[in-house]
């Protein structure tokens, strides 16, 4: 896409290089302060970023020398949008109501940041108040001109942090006991404060030096695969969320649905073990005899595995690799295998070392039916 695409009121969105993104907040003239309709427009953009499959990484900075953003525009807030204009004739519960509802909408704007796919690399200069920090929490990584000056403001206007830092800011790595006394004191503190403690990861000379800084990283990011790299950054934002149990067990849960759905188009099993399968579908099946195996057993549409037991399993196999190797030609029948060996049956295109669905069955007995055999092992 083109910067054409992306015109937003107080933002600039430009293309530095391939696959890279970069995101600028507009409003220098009153120090990047955030009024309503510029985290609207933020969400706006960090959600198309997201599913733009022409970017890659996303750089968020800010227009000017002077700051990053000086937070929220507290005087035009007071004189417009719901918390100034909620109407008075509104009993307490309903005022209430409709600001919850207003915070809402603007936490999910600002937290559209952290939800981009892509990684984002948050780039802090001047002044950094309030939704500074609100804003950057939500970023992948964190760097910062010397000139910063960091604050959690809100205590010192009369308010507690309701958009993010009071949330993300215990999570960002750094010692708790500094998260309070920032927190609860809205004291000011500097780049190489913030490089000590942990929360950004580096700090250059000048906004200049950030930036080509943020463009190398971001190009390098760009340069990998962009499957891995965001798949890395979902895990790594879960497993902070998470336990390492919750971690992997949702790791492995999702990574069998993925590798299931891609290999099944999409369809659902059965409980029972029985599932309508399409013709797309190919099953595998495994023979714990070595000299055997039959492989890419194509189905027709509307068969269910018993239906594919029962017309498949006593078919004729071929003969695997071991048994060419030795120059035969042998053509071994399920029949003429011993009743103990085991069949192991596989949905998929290829057997990936397990299963996401098996069932073991014995050996076919032409005097029994498969659907028994089945049974047997349920």
């Amino acid at each position: 896409m083109s910067p054409s695409d992306y015109e937003y009121e107080y933002f600039n969105v430009t293309f530095p290089a391939q696959y890279v993104a970069q995101v600028e907040i507009n409003r220098p003239a009153k120090l990047n302060a955030f009024i309503e309709k510029m985290w609207i427009n933020l969400g706006a953009i960090f959600r198309r970023l997201s599913h733009d499959p022409d970017v890659r990484v996303v750089v968020l900075t800010a227009a000017g020398d002077r700051a990053f953003t000086a937070g929220l525009d507290v005087q035009a807030a007071s004189q417009s949008g719901v918390p100034a204009t909620a109407s008075q004739d509104l009993d307490t519960a309903r005022k209430a109501t409709a600001i919850r509802r207003h915070i809402q909408e603007f936490q999910d704007d600002i937290s559209a940041i952290e939800q981009c796919e892509k990684p984002v690399i948050g780039v802090l200069h001047g002044i950094s108040f309030g939704l500074a920090i609100d804003m950057t929490t939500c970023c992948d990584i964190r760097l910062c001109a010397k000139d910063t000056r960091f604050s959690v403001r809100e205590v010192e206007i009369g308010l507690a942090a309701d958009i993010g830092t009071l949330s993300r800011l215990p999570h960002a790595n750094v010692p708790m006991a500094w998260v309070k006394e920032v927190c609860l004191t809205a004291r000011d503190f500097y780049a190489e404060e913030a490089l000590r403690v942990g929360f950004v990861s580096g700090v250059y000379e000048s906004k200049a030096a950030a930036m080509e800084r943020a463009h190398e990283l971001a190009t390098l990011l760009a340069s990998k695969s962009p499957v891995a790299v965001q798949g890395t950054k979902e895990v790594l934002n879960f497993s902070r969320d998470h336990t390492i149990v919750d971690d992997q067990a949702t790791m492995e849960s999702e990574r069998m649905m993925l590798v299931y759905e891609h290999k099944t188009k999409g369809r659902k099993l059965v409980p029972g073990g029985v599932s309508i399968m399409s013709e797309e579908d190919i099953v595998m099946v495994i023979s714990a005899h070595p000299d055997i195996v039959v492989i890419n057993l194509p189905i027709k549409a509307g068969q269910t595995h018993i239906d594919l037991f029962k017309a498949d399993l006593i078919a004729d196999t071929q003969s695997t690799e071991a048994a060419k190797k030795a120059n035969t030609t042998t053509t071994t029948t399920t029949n003429e295998i011993c009743e103990e060996v085991p069949w192991r049956v596989f949905l998929g295109y290829e057997w990936v070392g397990h299963s996401f669905e098996e069932l073991v069955i014995l050996t076919p007995d032409p005097a029994r039916s498969a659907a028994e055999a089945i049974a047997e092992t349920n």
